[in-house]
């Protein structure tokens, strides 16, 4: 398959529940930078159904757990979001990509993925009151290449989880920021093996214009996890 990249946009605080108009307004963010190709599938995730919801983005309330699921862009038009690509002088900026773009959203807590770099391991799992939750999923093997470790249906009052968090180099891949190896709320790039830019330091998208835009529909700052698989 070889080397592949996804990048996730997660609030700072990974309890974070946006309003319900997220979804119109991250679409709207799409659309605005022409990353909307296309309308996006939608699934409802709540409890491992993996049903296709068909009813159309301004009535969606996302409950539990949704995935919207945004088919990918070429060219130019993924460079001005990702930037320039890591096999630079191999790849020119009109045969760039990004495969796809999913917004997970809802009450439920899940746990980042693992992969070789970056490993998150549950050592007590969100609690209702004092009653521990039991994870409806163990890891996603629904959505492209498992885009989260376990779930838990919770309510807002849940506690979240508590994990250990493995990582091969900290200053790479998590840096200064505050990465709590689990959230309700994610917004993940899917680059498939068009790689950024990836260096020594933590890799950051360079059109911050772009990242205020997503943070603005979010409704807060978030923090940035890439993941090679």
């Amino acid at each position: 398959m070889g080397v592949e990249y996804k990048h996730f946009l997660i609030p700072t605080n990974p309890s974070f529940v946006p309003a319900n108009d997220v979804i119109i307004k991250v679409d709207e963010v799409l659309t605005k930078w022409k990353l909307k190709n296309g309308s996006p599938k939608v699934y409802n995730l709540a409890n491992g159904e993996n049903t296709i919801v068909t009813e159309p983005l301004e009535n969606l309330d996302f409950g539990q757990s949704l995935a919207i699921e945004y088919p990918g862009v070429e060219g130019l038009t993924a460079r001005k979001v990702m930037g320039g690509s890591y096999y630079q002088g191999e790849v020119s900026d009109e045969d760039g990509y990004i495969e796809n773009f999913t917004f997970i959203v809802g009450l439920d807590y899940k746990i980042h993925p693992s992969s070789e770099e970056l490993t998150v391991t549950v050592k007590k799992p969100p609690f209702e009151g004092t009653v521990p939750i039991e994870p409806y999923c163990e890891y996603d093997e629904f959505l492209h290449y498992a885009l989260h470790a376990e779930s838990y249906n919770c309510s807002m009052s849940a506690t979240p989880p508590q994990v250990d968090i493995w990582v091969a180099d900290k200053k790479r891949i998590i840096g200064g920021q505050s990465f709590s190896g689990y959230w309700r709320t994610a917004f993940i790039i899917d680059c498939g093996k068009d790689l950024p830019k990836l260096g020594d330091d933590l890799y950051k998208i360079a059109n911050r214009e772009f990242i205020n835009d997503f943070e603005n529909a979010l409704g807060s700052e978030i923090i940035e996890i890439g993941e090679v698989y």
